[in-house]
């Protein structure tokens, strides 16, 4: 073994909490092939709404690797009638404004006849905001409305 790379690239050993400055190449050595953002957290923030009569707290977990970024979340008890119904809330990455690369899907309707919601990212300039929206065939009370969205970054 003639390096430190042929030491773990031959080891039978397991390497543990591994820490790299400036990054990891896969797969090749170009720029392309270098992974040099990785991040997983949580956020919370405040929404505006749309024919909504009231609902709870907004939470939100993230993945970001490289650009890509990954959301769940979920904006508990809402109380809504029927009708087209949707809520805004900021991301805590900017969407890449060269693209806008995004979908998603609002799901886990627990009770009534809800039908699937969409995401779609905010065309008003501010490349923080997403929409969710979703159409109530028959009141909904006091269910969440949960979301999953994936875009690029620019950050």
């Amino acid at each position: 073994m003639s390096s430190q790379t042929d030491l773990i690239k031959y080891s039978r050993n397991s390497v543990a909490d591994l820490t790299l400055s400036g990054g990891l190449y896969l797969g090749g050595t170009g720029s392309a092939n270098l992974l040099d953002d990785y991040e997983i957290g949580t956020f919370s923030s405040s929404v505006s709404a749309s024919n909504l009569t009231s609902y709870g707290t907004f939470t939100g977990r993230y993945i970001k690797v490289g650009a890509m970024v990954h959301l769940t979340g979920n904006l508990a008890g809402v109380n809504a009638g029927t009708g087209y119904r949707y809520f805004v809330f900021p991301a805590p990455f900017p969407q890449y404004a060269g693209t806008n690369f995004s979908m998603g899907v609002s799901t886990s309707y627990p009770d009534g006849d809800r039908q699937s919601g969409i995401i779609i990212n905010n065309s008003s300039g501010d490349l923080y905001l997403f929409y969710v929206g979703w159409n109530n065939v028959s009141s909904q009370t006091g269910s969440g409305t949960t979301f999953t969205i994936t875009y690029e970054s620019s950050a």
